[in-house]
């Protein structure tokens, strides 16, 4: 009798983390294939029930957004943000953490280490007019100080995984790098930043997609008509009517990209994410 009601809690117990599993990847999973499927629709189809499959499944929707005139520029833009955005990021934040999880029992290492978390507790629209009035200011109302601002903005998550990881790693490696005569700037680059390769990648996967697919920060920085992949695909969107076979066969374009860099970095990402958090 015990050993049935056992058998019985473990079967309601499995039961229960399946059923909750499947209705998370139908949650998750119904966006990206709602999008998937408005992206093949004639324009009547997109307009009916959005579970339907496509009377006839359709390319030109692709080929028109690939035709439209600032497809190509607003690819370009979000490219060059996102790829010099990436670098910057990771460049500056694997070195700030370094120096910042090694002194953090000094006291101002210690404060700036809090200083800068503190951003993530701050929403971005506390931020964003200071941000527009500093930009107007220097005259960074365009690319580069897009790139800048996503930088700058990337800080406090990045700083609070970084740092976690960094804790993590034995002081015993920095000591026997310095008894071999390496310095700390050559421990960083030949040591310590190949054992980071974990919260890296979590660090680039995070920072491919937040850059690639914002809309605010662009919108209210981005001068004289310039626009991202995410304003580009808003055009789609008018006051009288909504193309929306056209603007998810744009999303679906557009997640290609991040895609691919997810899936090269995949197995790093949850191991990053716990150990710099959890550490941290």
């Amino acid at each position: 009798m015990a050993m049935a009601q056992s058998a019985g809690k473990r079967f309601l117990s499995k039961f229960g983390i399946y059923f909750v599993l499947l209705l998370t990847s139908v949650i998750v999973l119904f966006p990206f294939y709602m999008t998937v499927l408005t992206a093949f629709k004639q324009p009547a189809d997109a307009r009916n029930f959005i579970l339907a499959l496509p009377e006839k499944w359709n390319l030109s929707n692709f080929q028109q957004v690939l035709k439209r005139g600032g497809y190509w520029p607003a690819l370009q833009n979000s490219t060059i943000v996102t790829i010099f955005a990436t670098i910057g990021t990771l460049l500056l934040n694997t070195i700030l953490s370094y120096f910042l999880g090694r002194n953090q029992h000094k006291k101002f290492f210690n404060f700036s280490y809090y200083w800068f978390i503190i951003g993530i507790f701050i929403p971005f629209q506390v931020v964003m007019i200071p941000l527009v009035v500093m930009g107007k200011t220097f005259g960074m109302l365009n690319i580069p100080g897009l790139i800048c601002m996503h930088i700058a903005l990337s800080f406090p998550t990045n700083v609070f995984l970084m740092t976690g990881f960094v804790k993590g790693v034995p002081r015993d490696v920095d000591e026997a790098a310095m008894i071999d005569g390496c310095g700390p700037i050559r421990t960083f680059y030949q040591i310590i930043a190949p054992m980071m390769s974990p919260i890296i990648a979590t660090a680039l996967v995070l920072t491919v997609l937040g850059v690639w697919n914002d809309f605010t920060l662009p919108l209210v920085i981005l001068q004289r008509g310039e626009k991202t992949l995410p304003l580009f695909i808003y055009n789609y969107r008018t006051k009288y009517i909504t193309n929306f076979n056209l603007a998810f066969a744009a999303y679906t374009l557009s997640m290609i990209p991040p895609m691919v860099v997810y899936l090269f970095c995949q197995k790093y990402i949850i191991k990053g994410l716990a150990a710099g958090a959890v550490k941290g």
